[in-house]
């Protein structure tokens, strides 16, 4: 099984990755999330996403189904532009409207676990997560999920995979998070380490930590947990670091953790993302792709 994971798009991907993946020999593609331009701009990347043929894994990101000022008003806690709940119907057409443009071969959203073969599933955990101690978009993920906290998110994953289990006799499970799980991470440059302030250490979420051990604990095989969010630019405000960039790709015991979100993932010279073979389970090779030719 082969297939391929793009990080944070920010509305970097066209036609060319379109045709490209499409005629690609990837089984699946897999996205973490945060689809539109930072300042929400360009709305044409739902489309072009829409042209893609293969089955598509895309967990909401905290850019996904809200404007920029919302954005800025739960990273910065804006009361002005927090959303309300006046705001909900709104956030979920919008959402709605996306699904709709990308299609049926995408299978999108957070808190959902999708078989991929007789033994293997991918767990998409908490959506539109922005990382740190605290859960994000509190209201709005407590009036679509019932969750308040991430003790909450954490039980409710867990009784979500406990009812999986009940159904399909799966081995193993490959993790999907628009950011990373805590626990991992102590500098700066690792893969969901903060940079832009490190007195907040690990920015991994705890809720996703916390699901990871539960289904260890049922003797499942993790091979591959992922996680965007954290740029791997970074910040230029940081100091005597011996790492300009973030660590994208980590092996610990028997599971990689991979963080794809290169920002921008085209430039003048290439086109990013991360490939993955998997044979009985296991990964084979985990690879960072710089398309040079296109």
């Amino acid at each position: 099984m082969k297939f391929a994971i793009l990080g944070d798009i920010h509305h970097y991907f066209d036609n060319w990755d379109v045709n490209f993946f499409n005629q690609s020999d990837y089984e699946f593609l897999i996205f973490t999330g945060d689809l539109p331009d930072f300042f929400h701009f360009r709305r044409k990347i739902y489309k072009i996403l829409g042209k893609i043929q293969k089955k598509s894994f895309l967990i909401w990101g905290n850019h996904d189904g809200f404007s920029f000022l919302e954005v800025l008003g739960e990273i910065f806690r804006i009361e002005l532009f927090k959303i309300r709940e006046k705001d909900f119907n709104v956030i979920q057409k919008r959402l709605d409207q996306i699904q709709e443009q990308l299609g049926e071969n995408f299978i999108i959203g957070g808190y959902h676990i999708h078989q991929i073969t007789s033994d293997l599933a991918i767990f998409m955990v908490r959506p539109h997560s922005i990382g740190g101690n605290e859960i994000s978009y509190k209201d709005y993920l407590y009036k679509k999920y019932n969750v308040t906290d991430l003790e909450s998110s954490y039980l409710k994953m867990k009784q979500l995979l406990d009812d999986f289990l009940q159904k399909n006799q799966i081995t193993s499970l490959i993790f999907l998070g628009h950011n990373g799980p805590y626990g991992i991470s102590k500098h700066p440059y690792d893969l969901w380490g903060c940079d832009f302030n490190p007195n907040l250490g690990d920015f991994g979420d705890k809720d996703y930590q916390k699901i990871l051990e539960y289904a260890r604990s049922l003797n499942l095989q993790i091979p591959l947990v992922i996680g965007g969010h954290m740029h791997h630019q970074l910040s230029k405000n940081i100091k005597n670091v011996p790492k300009k960039t973030r660590i994208s790709i980590q092996k610990i015991e028997n599971t990689y953790y991979v963080n794809p979100a290169k920002v921008p993932r085209i430039t003048k010279h290439s086109r990013y993302y991360v490939s993955v073979t998997l044979k009985e389970n296991q990964i084979k090779e985990v690879k960072e792709i710089f398309l040079k030719k296109f």
